[in-house]
């Protein structure tokens, strides 16, 4: 039971905005949700049993623990301070995405692949963050994806990782992987902001 589902169970109604379901409404018509951008953490896409952590996966956010015999949420995990939380999207400006996570905007974290997947030859945990940000590039897309590949022990240390970056919103749902390669599929998906602002 994350922090938003208590929170709107106790209201009686939908109170954050959402990528797949029904939008908060507060009867005042289109203009509602005008300036609402605020997500909430569902943790509802995968399960990891990792390092005697049991996690609740969602690839928008980080992970919810949960106790592994009573099931009991025990809230976000960091996994030791390796991910920023809120949601993955930055502004290229760190003073400005502190500032905005002072405001309570959750924003420039590092959300964890809801798949992850063990790799039998070394019994790591291979897994992936990203992070939508501008462009640096003046010319094609105004939006870049940062992709980040882990490879992590048993205590959420960070064994292995590389970065890639990708023109445009790389929606980046699962991957396989080979002892020399990791695969991922990219979804041919245009991202529109314009409809959540």
């Amino acid at each position: 039971q994350t922090e938003g589902y208590v929170a709107e169970r106790e209201a009686d109604r939908i109170l954050y905005r959402n990528a797949f379901g029904t939008q908060p409404s507060s009867g005042e018509g289109a203009a509602s949700n005008l300036g609402n951008v605020l997500l909430k953490n569902v943790a509802n896409t995968g399960v990891l049993y990792w390092g005697g952590r049991l996690l609740a996966l969602w690839e928008a956010m980080q992970p919810h623990r949960l106790d592994p015999v009573t099931l009991e949420t025990i809230g976000i995990d960091d996994l030791n301070g390796l991910l920023r939380q809120g949601l993955p999207f930055a502004v290229g400006n760190p003073l400005f995405e502190h500032w905005a996570q002072q405001m309570g905007l959750p924003i420039g974290g590092d959300p964890l692949g809801a798949h992850t997947h063990v790799d039998p030859s070394t019994g790591r945990l291979l897994t992936f963050s990203y992070q939508m940000h501008p462009s640096l590039n003046p010319v094609g897309t105004p939006l870049e994806t940062t992709l980040t590949f882990m490879e992590l022990d048993e205590q959420f240390r960070v064994v292995r990782s590389k970065q890639h970056h990708l023109a445009g919103y790389a929606f980046i749902h699962d991957f396989c992987f080979t002892d020399d390669y990791y695969i991922f599929f990219r979804n041919p998906v245009d991202l529109d902001l314009s409809p959540f602002l």
